[in-house]
C-alpha cells in the first residue's frame, strides 16, 4: 500500500495528536461525571444512616416509654393517671400520646381528652398481636385517631399475677425527625426524601407534589396511607424500584422509578419495620459541574485544533516542503554522479541543517568509499598473495579459473590447477567420501578434507569449502572457494592421543588417586589407586556422588570447585576456600585438604592438588592428584593444641590491652570527627538564619528564626567543647604565644556578653586596672575563650544584678603555687618580666553549695539536674577552661554561697613586656581613636565562603556592622531593603547574577535622593575593567587580595560623610617589582616569591594562629578542586567558564600569599578573556607545574595535609 505524502502525513500526525487529545478529554471528562456520582451516591447514603441511626434511637425510647408506663402503678381510680401520662408526653416533645388501655382496646386512660370512641385501638394489628403475645408490639406508620398525625405506636402488656393481660401501656411518636431530614434532603437540587413500605406504598414524601385530600401535611411530607383502610389516595412505587430496594437493607442504586428521572437513590432499613428510608438526588444534578468542565474543555480543544491545523498547513508548506525540495534535487544531482555537489546548510533550518550535513557527509564519503573501495582491492590481491590459505575461482562445470598463489605451501603450481577440478589429484578422507556421496553437489560445502601427497614422500592434510555462485534467474554461473592446510593440527592430535595413552599407563601405575573430571563432576578417569587408599573399586568411585562420601565440615571444597570450574576459562584468577582450606589460582592448580569416607566408615584426609586442562575439543577439564595426608594431619591437630594451650593467655592479656586503648582512642576520634563533621552544617545555618533575619519577616517568623538562630548557636559551642575536649585529651592543644593587650581581650570578652546581659536587664562592667594596660605576651585567643566561658556562665544563672569582670596584676614576681611560664617564652623578649595577673568574674546570681562546688569542675557535670534541666548546657565548658588555665601555667578557683552569686579567680603568670611609645597618628593627637567602623552597616557580597570570611573578620576589626550575601541576588535585595545600608562591598564574578547585574539591579530599585555606594571586589585589574565597573553604577573598585590597611582605607572614605576618593584606590598587593621569568618558562614573574607570608600574617592577627591553619586547609583543598577544574575546562576549549574558574583562582592563591601562581591566574584569565585557547593551555600546564611546589612551600609555615595532585 502506497504511504500519502509527507505533507499529508504530517498533517494527520497533528489530526492523531488533536484526536488523542480529544480522547483523553473524553476519558478525563467519564472520569469526572464517575467520580461525581460515586460522591453523590457516598452522601445519600450518610443520610440513610443519618434516618436510620434516629428511627432506631427514637423507637428505643418510645420502647423505654411504654416500659416506664407498664411498670407504674398508676392510680386509675384516683383519676390521677391521665395526669401522669400528660406529665410523661409533655417531658418528651416527639411523642404523640400516651394511654393505658384494657385487653379488648377501650382506653383506661390517656395523656388526650379525645372522646373514647377515638381512643379504642382494639381493632389495630399491632394491639391485638400485644395482648396475644404477651410482648411489646411496634405497629407500621398510620395516622392517629385522636392525633389526625402520622404516627408510630407500640404497645406494651401488663400481666396480672395469674400471668393473663391485666392491662396495655401504648405510646406514639411524631414523625416530626422525618422532616427534619427531609429538610437535609432540600439541601440538595430537586433533592427527595421519602418512607416506602413493602408494598411500593409511600408512606412520606418530601417536598410533596400534591397534597392528598383528607390527609394532613407534616412539615412539607405527604403521608399516604394509615394502614387502617382509610378512603386515602396514595402514590406507590414501580415493582422493580420496590424489589431493587427490599433486596438489601441498604445500599445505593440509580433509577428513574421515583418520579420518571433518573436519579442516584440511597436507601436504608427502618429497625422494625419493613421500610426503606429514602434520600435521591437526580442524576444529572450529581453530574452537571463535571459536564459543564467536559463541554468547555471540548470547545477550547476545537479553538486550538483549527489554529494548529491553520498554522500547520501553513508552516508544512513554507518551513518544510520547500526546503525539503531544495535538498532533493541537490540528492537527484549526487546520484546522477556529480560527487562535487553539497547541500546548503543554514543552521537557521534546524532539522533541515542536519539533513543537509548528513547529505553533505553522504557524498563525501561517496567520494571517499570509491577511493577506499580501489585501495581494498589492492590491499585484498596482497594479502591473497601472502597468505598460506588459498582461494579459488570455478566455472559452473566446476573447472578451476583461478588460484591464489597460498596453494604453493603445500607443493602444488597454481598455474597447473587453473582448468582442472579443485580435487583433482586429491584423495577424499573417508568421512569425505561419505558427505559427497549422500548429495552434496550442487550445494554449499565447508570443511572437506583431503589428502595430498606430495612427490617428495611428505602428506599433507588439508580442509576446502566452496559455495556456488547464481545468476539473477537463480542458474548456477560459477563456484567460489578457500582451502587451508590442517596437516599441523592432524599431526598435534595425534601426538596428544599418544601423550594421553602414556599418561594413562602412568596413572594406573601411580599410588596417589587420579582423576580426570569435568567442570561439572563428571569423573572420565579414576586411578586404580583409589581401592588401596579408600577401598572402593574404580567403577564403585566412579558411580559415587562426591558429596556423599565429603565430610559434612568440608562442604567449602564445593564452592571452591566451582569457582576453579569458572576460572578455567581464565587461568590467572584467583581461587579460595573457606578458612584457606583451598588457595591458589587456575592456572597453577588448587591445593585442597578435604575428607572422605573409606569403605569401611572411617575418615580419610586428602591433600589434592587440582589444575585445569582442556580435552580434544577445547573444553575445560579438571585434573586432580590426591595423597593420604591422615597420620600427617593428626599430627599437626597436636602440635596445634599445644600452641594454642600455650598462647591462650598471652592473647586475653593483649586483647584486654587492646580493647583499653581501642576505646580510648575511638572515643577521641569520634568526638573529634562528630565535632568537624557538625561545624560545617552548623556553620551553613547560621550563615542562612543571619541571612534570612534581614529579610522583612513576619512576628512569628522572626521569632522562629531567633529561635533557630540561638539554637544552631548553643549547638556550635557544644561541638567547640567536644573538639577541644578531644583535642586536649589527646594532647594536641598547642598554646600559640603572641604579644596581645590584656584590657583589649577583657574588653572584647565583656563586649560581646553585652547583648545577652542587656537583654536581662544585667548590668555587665569592667574593671581594669592600671597596670593590666601593659602589652604581655600568651595565647590570647585561649584566654578569650576562658573569660567568654566564665562570662556566659555569669549572665545565664544571673536574674538581677550585674556581672563584673576585673583584671588586675598583683606583682612581678610568681605567687607560691602559681607555674611559671616556659623558659622560652621568656627568652623571646629580653626585656619582659614576669608579672602575676588576677582575673576575676563575679556575679550575683544563684550561687552554689560546697557540694555543687566539688563537682563543677567535672566533665559534663553540672551543679545538679535541676539547673541541667531549668539553663541547658553539656557540662564541658568549666573543664575545658580549668585544663586550658592549666595548660598556660595558671589556676582557677570559685568562691560561691547560694543566692549570693559566685565569684571566679584565674591567677596567671606572664610576661609582662614594656610599653612602647605609641608613633603619632597623622590626623590626631589622640592615642585612641574611636573605630572607624562604629554605627556603619557594610553588606558583603561574595559566593566564595573563605573570601566573605576574612572580608568579614577584617571589617568587623573596625567596629562595622557586617551583613553576608552569597550571591547578586540575595546582595540587591538587601541593598534596597531597610535598613539601608552605608556600603556594598560587591564580588564581580558570581553564579547565577553577577555583580555588575546585581549593581544594575539596585541603581534600578533606589528610591529618590538614596544611593549606597557599591565597592566593586575583584581579582581582575586588566584595562578597561574599571570603566566597566563604573559604567554598571559602581563607585570603585578594590583587587583580591587585600592589603588590610588600604581596603580598610577605602572603606572608611565611603562610609565617612559620603566622600569618595577621586581615583578609585586599587588595595592589591603593593611592591611588585620590574617583570623578571620564571625559570624554564619564560612567564613574567616579576621577583615575586613562590610563597609570602605576609598575607597569612595578618591573618593570624585577626583569626589567630589555630583559626589561620583552618582557613588555611580550606583555601588549600578549595584551591586544588579549582585547579583541577580549571584545567578540564580548558582543555575542551570552555573558555568562558575557564575565566570564571581562573578570575576565582586569582583570590584564592593570593589570599594564600603564593604569588607566582597568582600572577599566572591573572595571566590565565587574560587568555580566556582573548580567547586565546594555546596561550590558555600553556598557561594552564605552568599553573599545573608550579602548584606542587607552591603547595609545599605553604605547608613548611602552615601544617595542613597537602592531597597528591
Amino acid at each position: 500500500m502506497r504511504l500519502p505524502g509527507l505533507r499529508s502525513r504530517l498533517l494527520l500526525l497533528l489530526v492523531a495528536v488533536i484526536g488523542a487529545m480529544a480522547a483523553l478529554m473524553v476519558v478525563e471528562g467519564q472520569s469526572r461525571r464517575h467520580a461525581a456520582v460515586t460522591a453523590a451516591r457516598a452522601h445519600l447514603r450518610i443520610l440513610t444512616q443519618v434516618a436510620e441511626e434516629e428511627h432506631r434511637v427514637l423507637v428505643e425510647q418510645l420502647g423505654h416509654l411504654v416500659e416506664t408506663v407498664a411498670l407504674q402503678e398508676l392510680d386509675v381510680s384516683a383519676g390521677d393517671c391521665a395526669d401522669d401520662l400528660a406529665r410523661l408526653k409533655a417531658a418528651e416533645p416527639w411523642i404523640a400520646n400516651v394511654f393505658l388501655s384494657r385487653p379488648d382496646g377501650t382506653t383506661i386512660c390517656a395523656s388526650t381528652n379525645a372522646p373514647a370512641a377515638l381512643l379504642n385501638v382494639g381493632d389495630r394489628p399491632y394491639f391485638q398481636e400485644a395482648v396475644r403475645t404477651g410482648r411489646a408490639t411496634l405497629s407500621d406508620y398510620m395516622i392517629g385517631r385522636s392525633s389526625r398525625a402520622p404516627i408510630l405506636a407500640m404497645a406494651r402488656p401488663i400481666l396480672g399475677p395469674d400471668g393473663h393481660v391485666t392491662a396495655v401501656a401504648r405510646a406514639s411518636m411524631r414523625l416530626n425527625w422525618a422532616g427534619r431530614l427531609a429538610a437535609m434532603a432540600a439541601d440538595m437540587p430537586n433533592g427527595v426524601f421519602a418512607i416506602v413500605d413493602a408494598r411500593g406504598e409511600i408512606l412520606v414524601r418530601f417536598p410533596a407534589p400534591a397534597r392528598v385530600p383528607g390527609s394532613p401535611p407534616v412539615e412539607g411530607s405527604t403521608v399516604l396511607d394509615d394502614k387502617t383502610g382509610a378512603d386515602l389516595p396514595g402514590e406507590t412505587l414501580e415493582a422493580g424500584l420496590v424489589s431493587q430496594l427490599f433486596a438489601q437493607p441498604s445500599g445505593t442504586l440509580l433509577s428513574a422509578g421515583l418520579d420518571g428521572v433518573p436519579r442516584i437513590i440511597g436507601f436504608g432499613a427502618l429497625q422494625g419495620l419493613n421500610a426503606r428510608v429514602l434520600v435521591s438526588l437526580p442524576r444529572d444534578e450529581a453530574v452537571g459541574e463535571a459536564d459543564d468542565d467536559f463541554w468547555r474543555s471540548m470547545m477550547g480543544l476545537a479553538a486550538v485544533a483549527a489554529i494548529a491545523l491553520l498554522f500547520g498547513i501553513v508552516g508544512v508548506e513554507t518551513s518544510v516542503m520547500s526546503r525539503l525540495g531544495t535538498l532533493t534535487r541537490v540528492v537527484d544531482r549526487i546520484g546522477r554522479g556529480e560527487r562535487g555537489v553539497r547541500a546548503p546548510v543554514r543552521p537557521a533550518d534546524a532539522e533541515f541543517a542536519v539533513l543537509a550535513r548528513a547529505i553533505n557527509t553522504m557524498a563525501h564519503n561517496l567520494e571517499q568509499g570509491a577511493a577506499d573501495l580501489a585501495e581494498r582491492e589492492v590491499r585484498f590481491r596482497d594479502l591473497i598473495d601472502v597468505s598460506t590459505d588459498w582461494y579459488w575461482e570455478a566455472d559452473p562445470a566446476r573447472r578451476l579459473t583461478y588460484v591464489s598463489p597460498g596453494v604453493r605451501a603445500i607443493g602444488l603450481d597454481p598455474q597447473r590447477m587453473v582448468g582442472e577440478t579443485p580435487v583433482a589429484g586429491l584423495t577424499p578422507t573417508p568421512e569425505t567420501a561419505a558427505a559427497l556421496a549422500s548429495g552434496a553437489d550442487g550445494r554449499e560445502f565447508r570443511d572437506l578434507r583431503y589428502i595430498v601427497d606430495h612427490p617428495s614422500g611428505r602428506r599433507y592434510h588439508i580442509v576446502l569449502s566452496g559455495r556456488p555462485l547464481y545468476d539473477v534467474d537463480g542458474t548456477i554461473r560459477g563456484w567460489r572457494g578457500v582451502g587451508r592446510d590442517i596437516t599441523a593440527l592432524v599431526e598435534a592430535r595425534v601426538a596428544r592421543e599418544e601423550s594421553e595413552a602414556r599418561f594413562r599407563l602412568l596413572a594406573d601405575r601411580a599410588s596417589d588417586i587420579i582423576l580426570l573430571t569435568r567442570p561439572d563432576g563428571t569423573r572420565l578417569y579414576v586411578s586404580p589407586s583409589v581401592e588401596r587408599i579408600l577401598g572402593y573399586s574404580v567403577a564403585e568411585f566412579t558411580r559415587l556422588p562426591l558429596s556423599d562420601l565429603r565430610h559434612p565440615d568440608d562442604d567449602a571444597v564445593d564452592a571452591t570447585l566451582e569457582a576453579l570450574s569458572a576460572a578455567a576459562q581464565q587461568p590467572d584468577r584467583m581461587v579460595g576456600g573457606a578458612g584457606g582450606e583451598l588457595v591458589g589460582n587456575a592456572a597453577d592448580g588448587v591445593s585442597a585438604r578435604f575428607r572422605l569416607r573409606h569403605k569401611d566408615g572411617r575418615w580419610i584426609w586428602l591433600e589434592a592438588l587440582i589444575s585445569h586442562t582442556r580435552g580434544d575439543d577445547g573444553a575445560p577439564l579438571l585434573i586432580s592428584a590426591a595423597r593420604d595426608i591422615t597420620r600427617r594431619v593428626r599430627q599437626e591437630e597436636e602440635l596445634r593444641a599445644a600452641r594454642d594451650t600455650l598462647t591462650a593467655a598471652a592473647a586475653e592479656l593483649e586483647q584486654a590491652r587492646r580493647v583499653a586503648e581501642d576505646a580510648n582512642v575511638a572515643k577521641s576520634a569520634f568526638l573529634t570527627a562528630t565535632s568537624h563533621e557538625i561545624r560545617t552544617p552548623l556553620n551553613g545555618i547560621i550563615g542562612a538564619i543571619q541571612l534570612l533575619a534581614a529579610e522583612p519577616l513576619a512576628p512569628l517568623q522572626r521569632d522562629l528564626a531567633a529561635i533557630i538562630r540561638d539554637s544552631a548557636q548553643t549547638l556550635l559551642l557544644l561541638v567547640d567543647d567536644l573538639l577541644d575536649l578531644s583535642k586536649l585529651e589527646a594532647g594536641r592543644v598547642e598554646l600559640v604565644e603572641t604579644e596581645f593587650q590584656l584590657a583589649a581581650v577583657v574588653t572584647e570578652a565583656a563586649r560581646l556578653m553585652e547583648g545577652q546581659a542587656r537583654a536581662k536587664g544585667l548590668a555587665l562592667t569592667t574593671r581594669i586596672a592600671p597596670e593590666a594596660a601593659a602589652p604581655f605576651r600568651g595565647d590570647a585567643r585561649r584566654l578569650r575563650q576562658v573569660l567568654l566561658n566564665l562570662l556566659g556562665n555569669a549572665v545565664k544563672f544571673t536574674d538581677r544584678g550585674e556581672v563584673q569582670v576585673m583584671a588586675e596584676v598583683v606583682e612581678d614576681v610568681s605567687r607560691a603555687g602559681v607555674a611559671a611560664p616556659p623558659p622560652d617564652a621568656r627568652a623571646r623578649d629580653a626585656s619582659a618580666r614576669d608579672a602575676h595577673v588576677v582575673l576575676t568574674v563575679r556575679d550575683t546570681g544563684i550561687g552554689m553549695t560546697a557540694d555543687q562546688q566539688a563537682r563543677l569542675f567535672n566533665r559534663f557535670v553540672q551543679g545538679d539536674d535541676g539547673i541541667a534541666q531549668r539553663y541547658g548546657g553539656s557540662g564541658l565548658g568549666l573543664s575545658i577552661c580549668r585544663e586550658l588555665v592549666t595548660l598556660m601555667g595558671g589556676t582557677i578557683t570559685l568562691h560561691s554561697a547560694p543566692g549570693q552569686g559566685s565569684t571566679f579567680v584565674i591567677d596567671l603568670t606572664m610576661p609582662r613586656l614594656p610599653v612602647q611609645a605609641a608613633d603619632p597618628a597623622p590626623d590626631s593627637g589622640s592615642p585612641a581613636a574611636p573605630k572607624r567602623g562604629a554605627g556603619r552597616r557594610v553588606l558583603v557580597v561574595e559566593d566564595n565562603s573563605i573570601n566573605a570570611r576574612i572580608t568579614e573578620m577584617m571589617l568587623r576589626t573596625e567596629g562595622y556592622t557586617v551583613l553576608l550575601a552569597s550571591d547578586g541576588a540575595a546582595g540587591a535585595t538587601i541593598a534596597l531593603g531597610d535598613p539601608p545600608v552605608d556600603l556594598v562591598l560587591m564580588d564581580i564574578q558570581m553564579a547565577g547574577l553577577d555583580g555588575l547585574e546585581a549593581t544594575r539591579r539596585i541603581r534600578a530599585g533606589e528610591p529618590p535622593g538614596r544611593r549606597v555606594p557599591v565597592i566593586a571586589m575583584t581579582a581582575n585589574a586588566m584595562v578597561g575593567m574599571r570603566e566597566e565597573y563604573l559604567a554598571a553604577g559602581m563607585d570603585d573598585y578594590v583587587s583580591k587580595p587585600f592589603d588590610q590597611n588600604r581596603f580598610l582605607d577605602l572603606v572608611a572614605r565611603w562610609t565617612g560623610g559620603g566622600q569618595a576618593a577621586a581615583q578609585p584606590a586599587d588595595s592589591g598587593p603593593a611592591g611588585a617589582s620590574p617583570p623578571s621569568s620564571l625559570p624554564g618558562d619564560g612567564y613574567p614573574m616579576g621577583d615575586q616569591p613562590l610563597f609570602d607570608g605576609e598575607p597569612l600574617a595578618k591573618l593570624v592577627d585577626l583569626a589567630g594562629r589555630e583559626g589561620t591553619v583552618d582557613m588555611v586547609r580550606e583555601f588549600v583543598s578549595f584551591g586544588q578542586a579549582r585547579i583541577a577544574r580549571t584545567a578540564s575546562l580548558v582543555a575542551v576549549g570552555n573558555m568562558a567558564e575557564a575565566r570564571r574558574e581562573a578570575h576565582s583562582l586569582i583570590s584564592t592563591v593570593g589570599n594564600l600569599g603564593l604569588r607566582r601562581l597568582q600572577r599566572l591566574a591573572e595571566s590565565l584569565e587574560q587568555a580566556c578573556v582573548d580567547g586565546d585557547a594555546e596561550q590558555a593551555r600553556q598557561l594552564m600546564a605552568a599553573i599545573v607545574g608550579l602548584a606542587p611546589a607552591s603547595w609545599a612551600a605553604l605547608a613548611r609555615d602552615y601544617p595542613v595535609p597537602i592531597a597528591a595532585a
